[in-house]
C-alpha cells in the first residue's frame, strides 16, 4: 500500500527529505530519494491514525525557488494496535525547494516542547 501526502509524480527521484523534531520521533532525520521517502510515509501510516491527522497552514511565502509554509499538525499515534492513542500537536515550518514544478527538497522544522515526547525508538 502506497501512502503519500505528496503526489509522488511531483517529487524528484533524488529528493532530499529532512525532518527536524524531537530526536526520539520515528520521523526525525534525513531521507534521500523517492524510495526512502516512501518508506518514511509508510511508517507514518503504520503508527499514526491518518483519518484523525489534522494539518493547518497559516502563511505561504515564495522566494526564488523556495516556498515556506507555516502551520501546525495534530497527530494521533497508535500506542497499542488501535486501542490506545497518544495525541501530539505542534507548530511547524515546511520549506519546499522546487525546480520546474518538481519538489527537490523538503524540510520540516517542528516545534516540540521536550525531547522524549514520542517514546518511539528510531527505526
Amino acid at each position: 500500500m502506497e501512502t503519500s501526502i505528496f503526489d509522488m509524480d511531483e517529487v524528484s527521484d533524488n529528493i532530499e527529505w529532512f525532518v527536524s523534531c524531537s530526536p526520539d520521533s520515528p520521523f526525525y532525520g534525513n531521507c534521500q530519494g523517492k524510495e526512502a521517502v516512501n518508506k518514511c510515509l509508510q511508517l507514518i501510516s503504520q503508527i499514526c491514525d491518518e483519518d484523525k491527522m489534522e494539518v493547518g497552514t497559516s502563511d505561504f511565502v515564495a522566494l526564488g525557488n523556495k516556498v515556506v509554509v507555516t502551520g501546525w499538525e495534530k497527530i494521533y499515534f497508535r500506542v497499542e494496535e488501535g486501542i490506545n492513542e497518544h495525541m501530539q500537536s505542534y507548530n511547524c515550518v515546511w520549506v519546499f525547494t522546487l525546480e520546474d514544478g518538481i519538489i527537490l527538497k523538503y524540510e520540516e522544522i517542528t516545534n516540540v516542547a521536550v525531547d522524549g515526547m514520542f517514546n518511539y525508538p528510531n527505526p
